[in-house]
Formats: C-alpha cells, structure tokens, sequence
C-alpha cells in the first residue's frame, strides 16, 4: 500500500510540475497587440465578416477563427489612431514566436516612419506575417 501511495504520489507531483512549466513557457513567448473584430465558430462567418474589411486577417485559435485588422508590439497608440473610432475592436494579447515578434516589431518602426496615406498598407504586411493558426 505504502508502494502504492508513492507511485501515485510521484505520478501526480510530475503532472503538475509538467503543468507549471508549460503555463511558464508559454507565459515568456513575447506578447503583441492584436486588433480584433470578430471571434467565429464558424470559418464561413469569419469569412464573410472579412468582406466588410479591406486587410482583415482570419485565424485559427484552438476551436474559433478570430478576425484581426491590426497587430502591432509597440504602437498600439498609433494603431488605434490609424484605425479610428469607426471600428469597434478588441485589443487582444497574443503571444507570437521569437522570430514573427521580431518582424513586427521591425514593421513596427516602419509604420511610424510611413506617410499617413501607407500606413494601411503596412498594417497590411504585418497581418500577413501573422500565422494561420494560433
């Protein structure tokens, strides 16, 4: 019995050590600002919810398809001045890999360097960089 209780024990111990790590890796993954205009179960409504957008992005996230206008790591002021109040969105946190994270933060200075008339057409590049699915 004593065997028993120690193996059982053990097994729960390493379950939750397995948790808290993963919970604490996926906490240091780098996180950016993700503009969001609708949360679908279904891909047809996400689709045709784009329609209404010129550059809107659609993505998987486990079983829902998020549509995103705008993503950014460091200029979420700008975004939000860029895309006015004409849309309603969700400023969403995402968390990205180390290298998508570093192109936008790269597309990140070139939107605030961009004349106001291309900056739509940045914010284009970097919701292309996004992946499929998150």
């Amino acid at each position: 019995m004593i065997i028993f209780s120690c193996l059982v024990g053990g097994i729960l111990a390493g379950m939750f050590f397995l948790n808290v790590k993963n919970k604490a890796e996926a906490k240091s993954k780098p996180l950016v600002y993700a503009f969001q205009v609708g949360v679908f179960k279904n891909y047809n409504n996400a689709l045709n919810m784009q329609k209404s957008y010129q550059n809107a992005k659609i993505v998987k996230d486990k079983d829902v398809y998020r549509l995103f206008i705008g993503i950014t790591g460091e200029n979420s002021d700008l975004l939000k001045e860029i895309l006015g109040d004409n849309d309603y969105y969700y400023v969403k946190e995402i968390s990205l890999t180390d290298d998508v994270y570093a192109n936008i933060l790269k597309f990140d200075r070139l939107l605030r360097e961009t004349a106001k008339e291309n900056q739509k057409e940045v914010i284009k590049q970097m919701l292309g960089i996004l992946p499929d699915e998150l």
